[in-house]
């Protein structure tokens, strides 16, 4: 599940990463990216990874489909995790 933080604001948008990612997190995200993307040029993407623990096979093609479409868009995007990947 994706979490919006209470933190994201102007153009930066900010989630929190719970348990495993399913198809339906990246409609939310993709939801909040196109009507902020209305109003802003570009985006800041901050990923907290934390609490995440894994991805859902059917997810993996949003996945995909998520960055083809908002590479050009997504200005800075940082990712925190306490694991090493």
């Amino acid at each position: 599940m994706l979490e919006e933080l209470s933190q994201s604001s102007g153009n930066v948008l900010g989630y929190r990463a719970v348990g495993t990612i399913t198809k339906e997190d990246y409609a939310v995200i993709t939801g909040d990216l196109d009507g902020l993307l209305q109003k802003e040029n570009v985006v800041c993407l901050l990923l907290d990874m934390e609490a995440f623990e894994g991805e859902e096979f059917k997810a993996w093609d949003a996945d995909l489909k998520f960055g083809r479409t908002y590479r050009k868009q997504i200005s800075k995007m940082a990712i925190v995790g306490d694991k090493k990947w």
